[in-house]
């Protein structure tokens, strides 16, 4: 029995598998990115609830609590924590969205 032979290496080869290599890593790291932000927006609107639930101080805040946590996440660098986005985090975790629609804004804002 002969052992298999492996195809010559050239650099046209080692261009092909370098690109074929990043593109399949980057793909995987988008998706891996996909489901960090949609895990973290999850975890954001859990948070708030939680505090609307049995915050000690959360009478002190009312309305406008979207909007003092919006400006003191903002101040920290924290992004996509406007107030908007911060509603539609507590609508993922109210239970208001399905799963397609949980794909779909963890797709739009890191598309693959």
């Amino acid at each position: 029995m002969t052992a298999p032979t492996t195809p010559a290496l050239s650099f046209e080869r080692l261009v092909v598998a370098t690109g074929q290599a990043h593109t399949d890593f980057a793909a995987r790291a988008s998706r891996a990115v996909n489901a960090s932000l949609t895990l973290r927006n999850w975890l954001i609107g859990f948070h708030i609830e939680e505090y609307e639930r049995r915050g000690v101080d959360r009478q002190q805040y009312g309305d406008k609590l979207l909007d003092r946590l919006s400006e003191s996440l903002i101040q920290m660098g924290v992004s996509r924590c406007d107030r908007r986005e911060l509603y539609r985090y507590l609508e993922c975790i109210r239970g208001n969205w399905s799963v397609r629609q949980l794909r779909r804004v963890s797709e739009e804002r890191l598309p693959l």
